[in-house]
């Protein structure tokens, strides 16, 4: 995990700020190690912001409303987030969000026969007043306080590694809820920094050549402040949503009919039915998944296409790919057929269909070169081997190992099959339990505290100071040897 080093200096005196370097410093650190793969994986919903609470509460309320009250309470009451000190809510200046925070906090208050007598139709309109200007206000305001902390010339405490953490943590719920990609937003930090991929407020289109375009970023990116920096990620959040057609190739179907469409997706020959009909100069793919549709020997016999509305490309091509395998599992039912399609084999086109992109790797399906096995891999197979089917015991292990490496595909994922197999295995409920618990805790051993223990040697020890004139942190051989030993002592 590279953490970026900065060095920010006073506009005036072009003193370096250790403390504002510092802050900032703190502030992308966390955000990239929020979304670390590990991380990311195991609790990117556990990023806790004023969004996610409100989300929890509609849901309560509209969905179990009777016994929904210590929920209510545990989610809204006991959180910090709208605690009147906390640094969104005492800013705030809509009188009617004000209102709406205060009568949630007397919702909470109600005894259980109070809870029962009031109107949930209430409630959810109160809910939607908040989640309103959570749409409109939130995000300039949680900017707005994001610089004010950043810019204070003050050292580093608790109180403002939580105030950043929790900062960072609205700010990415944001992020992701306008519909970014986990991807995308680990690296806003670098982006940040960055000529060329920095959220300008302005875009391409609005410029009648690429020379005038890059003009308008040189002469913005040569005058940031620390200030400019930040709001970037507001240039980010008022993108407005775009069309994009998505198109995947799908595998062991040929199509030799008239396009069909199934639940807004439509199924084509993109040989026979080309949807890609006007190409631009820039166009460098086929939408038959080749580079070349005379040489190639295997063109696409059948695509699936669908619109999908975003912002960005990662969560567009997602969305698609939801839409369009729930699709092809409807097509595959009704013609017995076995089509698939993969999330990597997959091209976007704008709203006149007269461009695709996307990476070289669309055009094949991954394959896995094998040249060696590492230790651990011989260790596993050879005990696999070693099991025997005719034995009940091994029989329960070779059928558990089965279903849980189909289970970490997500197109074969099927979670009661895992809990039959599980409970087969180990007997009863609360062994599984017993389980669960021991595998989450040799998983933050392995991943989740090591990433802390990166992230606090690259940022928070002395020797290692926030201005330096690398660009990265970065862990030496030894270093890393040595967290391996302390990780696997724990």
């Amino acid at each position: 995990m590279d953490l970026i080093k900065l060095s920010y200096k006073d506009d005036v005196t072009s003193q370096h700020q250790p403390n504002i370097t510092a802050r900032v410093e703190f502030f992308f650190h966390y955000w990239k190690f929020a979304l670390t793969n590990q991380r990311a994986n195991f609790d990117i919903f556990f990023l806790k912001s004023h969004r996610t609470i409100i989300e929890k509460l509609l849901l309560q309320i509209e969905g179990n409303f009777r016994y929904a009250k210590p929920r209510f309470v545990f989610f809204f009451q006991n959180d910090s987030l709208f605690n009147k000190k906390n640094f969104i809510v005492k800013n705030i200046q809509q009188r009617n969000v004000k209102r709406a925070i205060g009568k949630l906090r007397a919702y909470c208050r109600l005894s259980n026969s109070g809870w029962t007598a009031s109107s949930p139709e209430k409630i959810v309109r109160t809910i939607k007043t908040i989640d309103s200007w959570l749409d409109t206000e939130y995000s300039t305001l949680l900017v707005r306080e994001v610089i004010a902390v950043l810019e204070k010339d003050e050292p580093v405490d608790n109180d403002v590694i939580a105030s950043l953490k929790q900062m960072a943590n609205c700010l990415i719920v944001e992020l992701l809820h306008k519909g970014f990609g986990v991807n995308y937003i680990k690296n806003i930090p670098d982006a940040l920094h960055d000529y060329r991929n920095f959220p300008y407020e302005r875009m391409r289109g609005e410029f009648d050549s690429d020379n005038e375009y890059d003009t308008y970023k040189k002469d913005i990116f040569l005058n940031l402040t620390l200030k400019n920096q930040i709001e970037g990620i507001i240039n980010l959040l008022n993108r407005p949503q775009r069309t994009f057609n998505v198109l995947f190739k799908v595998y062991n179907i040929n199509w030799a009919m008239e396009p069909k469409i199934i639940l807004g997706v439509e199924f084509y020959n993109p040989k026979t039915h080309p949807k890609i009909l006007h190409k631009l100069d820039t166009h460098f793919f086929e939408e038959t998944f080749v580079f070349d549709v005379e040489k190639d020997e295997n063109p696409s016999q059948c695509n699936a296409i669908v619109k999908v509305v975003g912002t960005q490309e990662e969560q567009v091509s997602l969305k698609g790919f939801y839409q369009a395998r729930h699709s092809l599992a409807i097509l595959n039912k009704e013609i017995d057929a076995n089509g698939e399609i993969y999330i990597r084999n997959c091209f976007i086109s704008n709203a006149n269909l007269d461009i695709l992109w996307g990476s070289s790797d669309a055009l094949h399906r991954g394959v896995v070169r094998v040249d060696s096995l590492e230790d651990y891999q011989i260790e596993n197979i050879k005990f696999i081997n070693n099991l025997n089917p005719n034995d009940q015991q091994d029989k329960k292990i070779i059928n558990l190992l089965s279903v849980v490496t189909a289970s970490a595909s997500k197109s074969s994922y099927a979670p009661e099959k895992l809990w039959m197999a599980l409970e087969a295995a180990f007997g009863s409920e609360d062994a599984i339990k017993e389980l669960t618990k021991s595998l989450l805790k040799l998983y933050l051993k392995h991943n989740f505290m090591y990433e802390w223990k990166v992230f606090l040697i690259n940022t928070l020890n002395d020797n290692k100071p926030f201005a330096s004139n690398e660009d990265n942190y970065s862990l030496s051989q030894s270093e890393v040897v040595a967290y391996n030993r302390l990780v696997a002592s724990y």
